[in-house]
């Protein structure tokens, strides 16, 4: 206990901005430790406690929002989405993520919510979203809608490199990619533009219909397999994203993964000339 209070101590002297700032984070450190203390003591009291705890292993949720700036605001939320703290400085949150971890005997892996301005490119958004996937190993999430009843898209988790692993790739994966001219194309074939979705529509439609009569099920369930992977160019506007995301879901596509991998990030812009 001493050694985590001297950590505190030493966490907040060296850490930059205003002493407000400091404060809001020990708050929020206090609070999240709180929340994993009081989860661990209740699993401790009953085997049955214990197996609940395997199957409800995550109670509260991290929440990121993204200003139109990149100033992103922390929010730790309980069950019920009731906010329990937060703070704003993005320098800092590595920094506060890495604390918590290491006072933990097992690493935490909080459920991660991410709120993005829609006028952010989404490469500014992926950088995030990959920070996002270092600290958590449960669901990451990027909210498309704040109406839907589904908002969310999911984020894969980082593809495993291992070149001894062999890798069976499945025949009914669809990956829908949109180019930085808003050129669309699934699985490789051309389905116009972004300004004209009825080509896709009518193909992800019928493709979804053939899979219900034939039976073609998301393995390990009896849905059918209606997943739908969207690959972005980094140039695009998020709201640009949010308006594809919005099309494919109409077409009952669900659930729809976000790649952000594999790809090409952006320049940043050359200085101003004099």
């Amino acid at each position: 206990m001493v050694t985590f209070i001297n950590k505190i101590h030493k966490f907040t002297t060296n850490l930059r901005g205003e002493n407000i700032v400091k404060i809001k984070i020990l708050i929020l450190l206090m609070i999240s430790l709180g929340i994993i203390f009081s989860q661990n003591l209740y699993a401790q009291k009953s085997s049955v406690a214990k197996e609940k705890e395997s199957l409800e292993s995550v109670n509260y949720v991290f929440v990121l929002q993204i200003d139109a700036i990149s100033n992103v605001t922390l929010t730790v939320q309980d069950v019920g989405f009731n906010n329990i703290g937060s703070i704003l400085d993005t320098s800092s949150l590595t920094d506060f993520f890495l604390l918590l971890n290491n006072s933990q005997k097992r690493k935490i892996n909080p459920d991660i919510i991410v709120k993005a301005d829609p006028d952010l490119s989404f490469g500014s958004i992926v950088n995030f979203l990959k920070k996002s996937r270092q600290l958590s190993k449960n669901n990451i999430k990027l909210e498309t809608s704040e109406n839907s009843s589904d908002p969310f898209v999911f984020i894969p988790q980082e593809p495993k490199n291992n070149p001894k692993e062999e890798l069976r790739p499945n025949p009914h994966t669809l990956v829908i990619q949109i180019t930085s001219d808003r050129k669309i194309t699934l699985n490789n074939e051309d389905q116009g533009n972004l300004y004209d979705t009825s080509k896709l529509t009518a193909l992800l439609t019928k493709i979804f219909q053939e899979r219900e009569d034939y039976g073609v099920y998301r393995e390990g369930t009896n849905e059918v397999e209606k997943t739908v992977f969207i690959k972005a160019a980094p140039s695009l506007q998020f709201s640009e994203l949010i308006q594809l995301v919005n099309v494919i879901k109409e077409s009952d596509a669900s659930p729809v993964g976000l790649q952000i991998d594999d790809l090409t990030l952006p320049e940043p812009p050359p200085p101003p000339r004099k």
